[in-house]
């Protein structure tokens, strides 16, 4: 947990220079304190961002997300979307790492 800490105190001295990182250090607090564990929403968001770091990793090294297993409530979303309008299921798809349309049930 130190090193947490520790990491947690290096981040929050540039979080001023760059205001976008605040909200990053925020969450990150609170995972480290414990805040965010029995609740839908917060695993839900935990799954977003892990399809998202893994998104980017992908695409540092040229690699697109085939083969990405989503977590189930990442294709319930998706599904929920596509069903309701294809155009913003879309619109959400250029900015959130969701599954492609095909890959839905």
């Amino acid at each position: 947990m130190k090193l947490c800490t520790y990491y947690y105190r290096q981040l929050a001295d540039k979080s001023p220079q760059n205001p976008k990182l605040t909200a990053l250090i925020l969450y990150t607090r609170d995972i480290l304190v414990g805040k965010h564990i029995d609740n839908k929403g917060d695993e839900f968001f935990a799954n977003l961002l892990r399809a998202y770091i893994e998104k980017r990793k992908r695409a540092d090294r040229g690699k697109g997300m085939q083969g990405y297993k989503y977590a189930p409530d990442l294709y319930e979303f998706s599904h929920i979307i596509e069903m309701s309008s294809s155009g913003t299921f879309s619109f959400a798809g250029d900015f959130l790492p969701l599954p492609e349309a095909r890959h839905l049930k």
